[in-house]
C-alpha cells in the first residue's frame, strides 16, 4: 500500500449518489469514482444492519485516504428513503428478502462498478454474509477479488443469537429501527442541524 504522501493527490471528497439497484432507488457513499476509474482497484463496503450508510462516512473517508483507492459504500434495499411505490412490502417480498438483497448488491457490482477493476471487499456484520454469498455463488466476482475483509462478521444462526431473538420477537425492536431511520432522515434533510445536533435525556 503506498504511503499517504504518495497518493494525497488522489483523495477526493465524499459524494452521495443515487442508483437504481434491483428496481430500488439506493443511496451510495463514494470516495473517488468507483464507476469510471480506468481499471483501478475499487473497495466495496457492504454495511451492517440497519444499512444506514451515514454511519460509515468517516470510515469510508479513512479507508479512501489510507488506500488512495476509490471506495463505494452500499447499504440495503429499503433501509433508506425511497419513493412510496417502492416502499410497499406486499407483493415485493422477493426484492427485500435475503435473495433480493443479494441481487441488489450484484446489480451494483455487475452494472455500475468499473468492469475492469479488481475488487477489495469490506463486509460489516451481516455485510460479511452478503460478501461471502456473493463470492461463493459468482465466479466472475471471485476472480476479480483481491481481498476480503470481514468486520465483526455475522455469518450463521443469526436468528438464534441473543440479538436475533430480540429483533424477531420484541415489539420494541421495530419501533426502535423506525425511530433510528426517521432520525437519520431528519438529520440528512437538515445538514446544518446535523452538525450541531445534541440529544439530552431529562
Amino acid at each position: 500500500m503506498p504511503h499517504e504522501e504518495e497518493h494525497s493527490h488522489w483523495i477526493t471528497k465524499m459524494k452521495l449518489i443515487c442508483k437504481t439497484l434491483n428496481n430500488i432507488e439506493t443511496n451510495l457513499l463514494t470516495y473517488g469514482d468507483p464507476f469510471n476509474c480506468n481499471g483501478k482497484d475499487v473497495i466495496i463496503c457492504i454495511t451492517g444492519n440497519p444499512g444506514l450508510i451515514d454511519f460509515y462516512e468517516e470510515f469510508g473517508e479513512e479507508v479512501h485516504r489510507n488506500s488512495g483507492l476509490p471506495v463505494c459504500v452500499v447499504g440495503h434495499a429499503g433501509h433508506d428513503k425511497v419513493p412510496d411505490a417502492q416502499s410497499i412490502l406486499e407483493g415485493q417480498e422477493h426484492i427485500f428478502n435475503l435473495k433480493g438483497q443479494l441481487k441488489h448488491k450484484l446489480d451494483l457490482l455487475e452494472n455500475y462498478i468499473d468492469g475492469d477493476s479488481k475488487l477489495h471487499f469490506i463486509g460489516h456484520s451481516i455485510g460479511s454474509w452478503f460478501t461471502i454469498e456473493l463470492l461463493v455463488n459468482n465466479d466472475h466476482l471471485y476472480n476479480r477479488t483481491l481481498s476480503v475483509n470481514l468486520l465483526f462478521p455475522t455469518i450463521q444462526r443469526m436468528a438464534q443469537s441473543k440479538n436475533g431473538l430480540w429483533l424477531n420477537n420484541s415489539p420494541g425492536a421495530a419501533a426502535l429501527l423506525g425511530t433510528v431511520s426517521l432520525l437519520n432522515l431528519l438529520l440528512r434533510s437538515h445538514p446544518q442541524t446535523n452538525q450541531t445536533f445534541t440529544l439530552s435525556i431529562t
